[in-house]
């Protein structure tokens, strides 16, 4: 059996039998293809996503020397560093952009150390977002096992 897999704004990086990691290159409306063949025959299989801006700053005055560590990860995460808010949301999006983590912090004299365990993920690429509302950082995290 093999697996053929393409996007038309972003580059496959790496493909295994059933998972595919892309490199989006572009926001907005886009697709992501798997042509599947064996003995049997050949099919495709089309999903059309939205890629929205997913890594930087909104606002470079709320979090400052943000560390999120070790990444790749294999199972807990730290995050430290700085924040300009008393309390800041911690949200994690899968690679669909579906939420699967959120908590909020409590900062203690301007800085951020919390640690969230990513036992419960699967492998793949997520999206860490940490702010106050429209104020805040995306950075991504690998999770491996």
């Amino acid at each position: 059996q093999s697996y053929i897999w393409s996007a038309n704004k972003g580059v496959v990086q790496s493909n295994s039998l059933n998972t595919a990691i892309v490199l989006w290159t572009d926001t907005g409306a886009a697709w992501v293809k798997v042509v599947t063949s064996n003995a049997c025959g050949t099919a495709t299989s089309e999903q059309n996503i939205q890629v929205a801006p997913t890594v930087g700053l909104n606002d470079v005055n709320v979090l400052s020397n943000l560390t999120l560590y070790p990444n790749p990860t294999f199972g807990e995460v730290f995050i430290e560093g700085n924040a300009t808010q008393q309390q800041v949301q911690l949200e994690v999006f899968n690679g669909t952009l579906q939420l699967v983590h959120t908590q909020t912090i409590q900062t203690e004299q301007g800085k951020i150390k919390v640690s969230f365990n990513t036992e419960n993920l699967s492998n793949g690429l997520y999206f860490v977002k940490i702010g106050n509302g429209n104020k805040y950082g995306v950075y991504k995290l690998v999770v491996m096992r």
